[in-house]
């Protein structure tokens, strides 16, 4: 059988499995540290977050210790709005650490006092709030590929679509051409035209263990994706919003080469006037190649269209419609006047759980989560979704889930960083070899 990941550009997945360099130089951050320090200990730790970036060369690490730091490197002189974290391709930052650390494994986990805020001017006012928090950009050759990880970014408010910089899309962060690696981290309150978290153009992303939260936009709640190759593992994209399109995610990936995998992820309460989880773009001409993306064991539940497409919009895309698969996903309870779970015509929905049922090999039953309304989506038990998915759609662990640098192992961990592959004493109704994987973002455990 073809993988799902066929198509990729190789490059593309060199910049982002291969581990950073040895090495590298170590800067350090804290932002109660005195002004005039040089970076090189926490003892004479930089107060300033760009004065570290600044020094920061190929393929340096930044390790920040637990605090709150606003942007000031404009990228237009004349506006102040314009300040940004601008990371050089190659520079790693590390987020998560108390201030005394001598290696990345001894960090406190500090992930969510570790904070980069957008809110420069005045404080609660959003209008005069930084246009991105973090800004990554490539014009030419091969990007390096950068880490971010262990932070809390918020406020970011890329609202003005004119000018020489268009600071349109990515409140979050804005990423063009460039490789990023994002682990641990969590966008909060961010606002674009498009992608309200992150904006992604070309390049290629992958993100584990990472939870997209109250973002808003016009297309792209949290994630627009434009002719760009994510691998989104493990994370969770809730109570995200846009006014048009795409509540949590936009995906435009007509592009020779670009192509989406999302696996083990919650999406839930997001909104929108079409997709309200997911949106996806038909190519812009009759010979564009289709957007081509895959979702494997995600649970996406309780989002809300006005219109049309309560977890899935595929846009209609006449000679050339987008390729979007759906396997071993539990797609539950998401509501729109038109297509309450699924609009357009998606290529593959296999081995699912949707809501009044879907044609193919698909269930319709009640998944019975550990509590809906509570939003907690563990199976109990009792569940038809245990040993229930497809595992021939595996993915690879191309996000080093285990931390174990084995890329081409499947993927090992569920949502709850419990095993994957756990055998039950049930049926198997999926498909595959082996102890067969349960639908959706969780995996049912032996002692459950």
């Amino acid at each position: 059988m073809k993988s799902p990941l066929t198509g990729i550009v190789a490059v593309c997945l060199l910049v982002l499995l291969v581990p950073p360099a040895s090495g590298q130089s170590v800067w350090h951050v804290k932002a109660s540290a005195p002004p005039g320090g040089d970076g090189l200990s926490w003892s004479t730790a930089f107060d300033s977050l760009q004065d570290a970036l600044d020094v920061a060369a190929v393929p340096d690490q930044v390790w920040v210790a637990r605090g709150r730091y606003r942007p000031d490197r404009r990228l237009t002189p004349a506006d102040p709005r314009s300040v940004t974290f601008w990371v050089p391709n190659g520079v790693n930052l590390y987020g998560g650490f108390a201030g005394n650390e001598t290696s990345l494994e001894e960090r406190a986990g500090t992930f969510q006092s570790t904070h980069l805020s957008g809110d420069v001017g005045v404080p609660g006012d959003s209008s005069d709030n930084a246009y991105h928090v973090v800004y990554l950009a490539q014009t030419q050759g091969i990007p390096a590929t950068s880490d971010i990880d262990g932070f809390v970014i918020s406020n970011g408010r890329a609202d003005f679509g004119t000018g020489p910089s268009n600071h349109n899309g990515g409140g979050g962060i804005r990423c063009d051409n460039s490789g990023l690696r994002l682990a641990n981290c969590t966008f909060r309150d961010n606002f674009a035209l498009r992608g309200g978290a992150i904006h992604q153009q070309l390049g290629a992303i992958r993100v584990k263990w990472c939870t997209f939260e109250e973002n808003r936009a016009i297309e792209g709640g949290a994630l627009y994706l434009r002719f760009a190759t994510l691998f989104l593992f493990n994370s969770t994209l809730r109570d995200n919003s846009a006014i048009n399109e795409g509540g949590a995610v936009f995906v435009n990936t007509s592009w020779t080469g670009s192509s989406i995998l999302v696996s083990s992820c919650e999406l839930y309460d997001n909104s929108a006037a079409r997709g309200a989880a997911v949106y996806v773009r038909a190519p812009a001409g009759p010979n564009s190649p289709p957007s081509n993306s895959t979702w494997v064991n995600c649970t996406i539940a309780y989002n809300t269209a006005t219109e049309a497409g309560g977890a899935f919009f595929d846009e209609p895309g006449g000679l050339t419609p987008p390729k979007t698969r759906v396997v071993g996903s539990i797609l539950w309870a998401n509501a729109a006047p038109l297509g309450a779970e699924i609009m357009g015509s998606l290529s593959k929905v296999k081995q699912c759980t949707v809501t009044g049922g879907y044609p193919g090999a698909n269930l319709s039953l009640d998944p019975r989560f550990l509590d809906g309304r509570a939003r907690l989506f563990q199976l109990l038990p009792s569940s038809p979704c245990i040993d229930a998915a497809n595992n021939n759609f595996a993915p690879k662990d191309l996000a080093d889930l285990d931390g174990d640098k084995n890329y081409s192992e499947p993927a090992p961990l569920d949502h709850g960083r419990y095993p994957r592959y756990v055998d039950h004493p049930v049926p198997d109704t999926g498909v595959g070899s082996g102890a067969l994987m349960d639908m959706g973002a969780h995996e049912a455990q032996a002692d459950d």
